[in-house]
């Protein structure tokens, strides 16, 4: 289900098109399921995504988990970095380092 809502979120079929809810919907769906194709599936739906609209879901994420990461403007900031340290750190895992991923939204989707 979260992988139709997400083509329909990114479409803007019969839901507000939204590109970082997209990647949300995207994220949870790969966290919901260890099936290989969906995966695959995910990886390819998102490979369009800018590094700006990650960081954007990432901070969506965060925000409705009550950790403040600032505001939702895109930029990988001290405050999202802190916040994303935070989820990580309370799952006993390390944030991994690089650009934010839909593998680390798939994380947040998990724990949050």
């Amino acid at each position: 289900a979260a992988w139709d809502l997400a083509k329909m979120t990114e479409a803007g079929r019969g839901v507000a098109e939204d590109r970082p809810e997209a990647l949300i919907l995207y994220a949870t769906a790969l966290s919901l399921s260890d099936d290989k194709n969906l995966a695959r599936l995910v990886s390819d739906a998102v490979a369009n995504y800018s590094e700006a609209e990650l960081v954007t879901a990432a901070q969506v994420m965060l925000a409705r988990a009550g950790k403040n990461p600032g505001p939702a403007d895109g930029a990988l900031g001290a405050g999202t970095l802190r916040a994303l340290k935070e989820v990580f750190a309370e799952q006993g895992i390390g944030l991994p380092a690089g650009a934010i991923s839909i593998d680390i939204l798939a994380v947040l989707a998990a724990t949050i």
